[in-house]
């Protein structure tokens, strides 16, 4: 999947702002005192402010070039601190033929890069920000996962 646009919410904005162009060297497109937009090749992310005492999070994952794997966990462990899991910092999904990597924002949500190797989207440039090609799924981690479900369920 392709998201072409999306928004989140978070009280973290100018930290996000930093984090995002100086950290992950995403464009800017937008800035304002309540909002800003960053650009990939395939989405438009924008985070606006989110003025309560409790912060939203997220779960999202980038697609990356299917052969960049190895390129993009090295320059993502010298911008930030990957998750891990039973000592295991990089995550294979053999179901989906992917390679995931996982770290946290400023506000807490899980940045995911994911490289799909079925996907015809090989590059020989060299890893950076631009290699971002666009966010590819979203969640919401909830706490309770099974109370969640049947909430929804009911509704």
């Amino acid at each position: 999947m392709i998201i072409k646009e999306i928004t989140l919410y978070t009280n973290s904005l100018q930290e996000l702002q930093r984090f995002y162009t100086g950290i992950l060297e995403l464009e800017l497109l937008h800035y304002s005192s309540t909002s800003f937009s960053l650009s990939t090749p395939n989405t438009i992310i924008t985070f606006e402010s989110f003025n309560k005492t409790q912060n939203p999070f997220y779960h999202f994952a980038f697609n990356i070039p299917e052969n960049q794997f190895r390129e993009a966990k090295t320059w993502a462990m010298k911008k930030t601190i990957l998750i891990s899991l039973e000592n295991k910092d990089e995550f294979d999904f053999k179901s989906w033929n992917a390679h995931s990597i996982y770290f946290y924002d400023p506000a807490g949500n899980i940045i995911e890069l994911i490289a799909r190797h079925n996907l015809k989207n090989r590059s020989y440039n060299n890893f950076s920000g631009k290699s971002l090609l666009g966010i590819s799924e979203i969640g919401i981690p909830v706490p309770e996962v099974q109370k969640f479900y049947d909430t929804v369920q009911e509704n």
